[in-house]
């Protein structure tokens, strides 16, 4: 939160330096004309040590946002140096007496207000065209009052209402290309398509064109649609029927707790177990979602075909329509599924499941309990009900509680009662000490598991967000003990221990991160700007300055070691979920997690940078984005785009598509 702080504090000198730049030239000008010329000469003198003291402070802040990464301050680079030249010139101007004194002022002013074009409409990286248009526009306004000042040619009035006319104009094509995005200007390859509920384009392609469904007219690569993976046909079958409809579920015992809600057939379900070698044969029947429906395996790396993302490996599923698919289960851990047509609606109006996948040798503790957590309107659930619930779980007997945010913004899970371990993160093991009166926040999307031995009393699991809805583990009905929590639980420094998904990876990417060979690196810079989203005006969620799909792919080979740069601009936690891989996290802010961390949904608060890593095992064409669902429904959404994948599937067209 500290760097989202300094940029606060950064974009409120640059304003208060426009304002005292201003000033000065008023008062600089009053001397010129000789009107009051000391006092005017004495308060332009004050004003220009503000003036020179905010820039002080705008460098100091720009210097110490660098220090985390260059990305968060490479827009306010281009309005530091723009100012810098200006008030040196106004300085200068100044000492020497001279008639220009207040036309350079009135530069500095505008280079000053040039940093909040930069900051507030273009973003960050800033385009060289933009940086170089914004710049010549403030020259060229300054040295046209600076004319005019000086008596400079026969019409010094029409010198300086056209360098008005040409800032402006400049001014406006910049602030039109950062409301469209900037990266909606770069055409390379970039193909527009049918009109659908995400701008009507395509994704990034991964034959690096920005249109991946682009890519599919000009043939060749492999079809998305054909990348099914490997299945034993001796291995074990496991059927699951999604029913996708509207339904009244009740959220708890009492009559009055019934909602109207889209499900899969059941709230939070149907609840899916099963184990490392079996193969999950899927059917979706979409009953009546009249916006269509698609399911997405969150954090299990299924083949691209299965990975259920409308417009980008399939269709939605329209009423009346199926559609089915069929991956092995090779990897143990909890998961969940849900909707990626229209997720924004879809996921909050309930769906969603879950996934458990045990491994070969079954069940890892006595009592296994999934723990989702979802918010219908203003009640919270916790697994299946609103209010409290009892597991039975004997003295001496062990408990693994499985916690999953199915919601938008991070949830927190208190244990009272007993002493407990985190034993696993989105499915992966990880070992941690004994931990007492301690908070678990897990992000939207991310999964925790819990485990612990049951004494002589009684032991509670609740969602903080509800002070009804909680889990107690007891030999009988009891009443849970009440909570406590005196802190969060850090996955950065706490985790002592992990599993590597895949050991041949984790060699990898350690071996990468050792030497700095890493073969794909790409920065993601994340931000809140205006932009324009499904053709409407939006206070937008962007990264790299634009929105989806302007976001170029991250365009990698099949085997590619691949490390991701995640800057927080904004003021918002993002949840960042790649789908179709586990990331390594190498650093948060610099610094390294105690022990190997391994996660599919990260949460990137204010102000932090994230530097992941990943190996390209898995091809396909995937979305990256923020599992803020209603981020990603304002343009928080990019590809990681294998290069010789293609897709047939568009956003919008006949089927509607919206992969958010």
């Amino acid at each position: 939160m500290t760097a989202a702080v300094l940029q606060l504090l950064c974009t409120g000198a640059a304003v208060a330096a426009a304002v005292v730049w201003a000033l000065a030239a008023t008062r600089l000008g009053a001397a010129v004309r000789e009107v009051g010329e000391a006092h005017s000469r004495t308060v332009a003198r004050l004003l220009l040590a503000t003036a020179l003291g905010l820039l002080v402070l705008r460098g100091a802040i720009v210097g110490l946002l660098a220090t985390a990464s260059v990305d968060v301050v490479s827009d306010r680079v281009w309005g530091l140096a723009l100012s810098m030249v200006m008030a040196a010139a106004a300085v200068v101007a100044i000492v020497r007496r001279s008639r220009a004194a207040a036309a350079l002022a009135l530069g500095a002013a505008l280079a000053a207000g040039a940093e909040l074009v930069f900051t507030l409409v273009v973003g960050a990286p800033v385009p060289p065209w933009a940086g170089i248009v914004v710049a010549v526009a403030v020259v060229t306004a300054t040295l046209a009052r600076v004319g005019a000042q000086l008596r400079w040619g026969r019409r010094p009035a029409a010198a300086t209402v056209s360098a008005g006319v040409v800032a402006i104009v400049a001014f406006g094509v910049v602030g039109w290309a950062g409301l469209v995005g900037p990266a909606a200007l770069e055409t390379e390859g970039f193909q527009a398509h049918a009109p659908g509920a995400m701008g009507g384009a395509s994704h990034a392609g991964a034959d690096g064109s920005d249109g991946a469904a682009g890519a599919a007219s000009e043939g060749g690569g492999a079809a998305v649609a054909d990348l099914v993976g490997t299945i034993d046909p001796a291995a074990p079958r496991m059927p699951v029927h999604l029913r996708a409809q509207t339904q009244d579920v009740r959220l708890g015992s009492g009559p009055d707790e019934t909602v109207p809600a889209w499900t899969f057939g059941e709230l939070g379900g149907p609840a899916i177990t099963a184990t490392v070698g079996e193969v999950l044969d899927v059917r979706l029947d979409n009953i009546d979602i009249a916006s269509g429906v698609t399911a997405h395996w969150h954090g299990y790396a299924v083949p691209a075909a299965s990975d259920g993302v409308a417009g980008v490996t399939q269709d939605a599923v329209a009423p009346g329509e199926s559609f089915r698919t069929s991956f092995t289960l090779d990897r143990p851990g909890t998961y969940w599924y849900h909707t990626h047509q229209l997720g924004s609606e879809g996921v909050v109006r309930g769906l969603y499941g879950t996934l458990v996948v045990l491994p070969k040798g079954g069940a890892v503790a006595d009592v296994d309990v999934v723990l989702a957590v979802h918010t219908f309107g203003r009640t919270v659930v916790l697994g299946s009900d609103a209010g409290a619930q009892l597991t039975r779980a004997a003295p001496g007997q062990t408990v693994r509680a499985r916690l999953v945010n199915t919601d938008q913004i991070p949830q927190r899970f208190t244990v009272t009662g007993t002493p407990f371990r985190v034993v696993a993160i989105d499915g992966t093991d990880v070992e941690t000490e004994e931990l007492v009166d301690v908070a678990i926040e897990v992000p939207a999307g991310g999964r925790y598991d819990i485990g612990f031995t049951m004494g002589q009393d009684a032991v509670a699991v609740r969602a903080e967000a509800s002070d009804a809805a909680v889990m107690v583990f007891a030999p009988t009905d009891v009443a849970a003990p009440p909570a406590r929590a005196h802190r969060l639980f850090d996955p950065l420094t706490e985790v002592i221990a992990a599993s590597p998904p895949d050991d041949a990876a984790a060699d990898a990417i350690a071996a990468a991160a050792a030497s700095g060979g890493f073969d794909t690196e790409a920065t993601y810079v994340l931000d809140r700007l205006p932009r324009l989203v499904r053709g409407v005006p939006q206070y937008a969620y962007t990264v790299n300055g634009a929105v989806y799909p302007h976001i170029p792919s991250t365009v990698v080979e099949e085997g590619d070691t691949v490390v991701l740069t995640i800057v927080n601009r904004g003021f918002e936690t993002h949840p960042m979920h790649p789908h179709g891989h586990t990331v390594r996290v190498l650093s948060v802010d610099g610094v390294a997690p105690a022990a190997p961390l391994w996660l599919d949904t990260f949460d990137v608060g204010p102000g932090e940078v994230w530097r992941v890593a990943f190996v390209a095992d898995n091809p396909g064409i995937w979305m990256d984005h923020c599992h803020n669902l209603e981020h990603a429904a304002l343009g928080m959404v990019l590809h990681i785009a294998y290069r010789g994948v293609r897709t047939p599937f568009v956003s919008g067209g006949h089927a509607g598509n919206a992969p958010e």
